[in-house]
């Protein structure tokens, strides 16, 4: 016959553990058997915070991620009602419902990400359409003093609304051409 096993001191127990001697009494007060390997997990993973030198043997352990591959969005609705059923503690609640959150937050991400362009991006347009008015001012610099030339004020007024709009035109239709490569890529 075996000997029996030699009952561990609260000291020793309070050092396998990674937790004070105080906290384990407390533990002990609140009607946790100190000596019970599934009562202190249980008891820790009640408990808001984890106690600071908590040996990595004893921390709870983190549900496994409710996502299918690597869009958060896939939701497995069945898992999360898995989950939820076998919720006993505060701390599993409040680990699923973080992960809920962040599946939602994810959904949102990834929604906004469709609405919105960076800022790098919009930077490049910029330059683009401003390279483009660049260009028909001074094409319209060039071109409009021999079409002036001899001619009354009303008339150059005429022609230089003809040429402006032209211009205006030509940058519509390039803008229209920046926006349209926009949303296809």
């Amino acid at each position: 016959m075996k000997p029996p096993a030699k009952r561990k001191t609260k000291n020793e127990r309070a050092a396998e553990i990674g937790v004070s001697v105080e906290t384990l009494s407390g533990f002990a007060r609140g009607g946790t058997d100190i000596f019970d390997d599934d009562q202190i997990r249980a008891k820790i993973a009640r408990m808001r915070n984890a106690p600071p030198n908590l040996k990595p043997g004893w921390l709870p352990q983190v549900a496994p991620p409710m996502t299918t591959g690597d869009d958060p969005t896939q939701i497995d609705i069945e898992s999360i009602i898995g989950q939820l059923a076998n919720v006993t503690d505060k701390h599993a609640a409040q680990t699923v419902k973080l992960q809920i959150d962040g599946l939602v937050n994810a959904y949102k991400l990834r929604e906004a990400a469709g609405k919105y362009v960076s800022r790098t991006k919009v930077e490049e347009d910029l330059i683009r359409i401003g390279a483009a008015v660049k260009g028909a001012i001074l094409r319209m610099e060039a071109d409009l003093p021999p079409m002036l030339e001899g001619m009354t004020p009303a008339q150059m007024q005429k022609v230089i609304r003809e040429k402006t709009e032209e211009i205006l035109n030509a940058l519509s239709d390039a803008s229209h051409d920046i926006w349209k490569d926009n949303d296809e890529s």
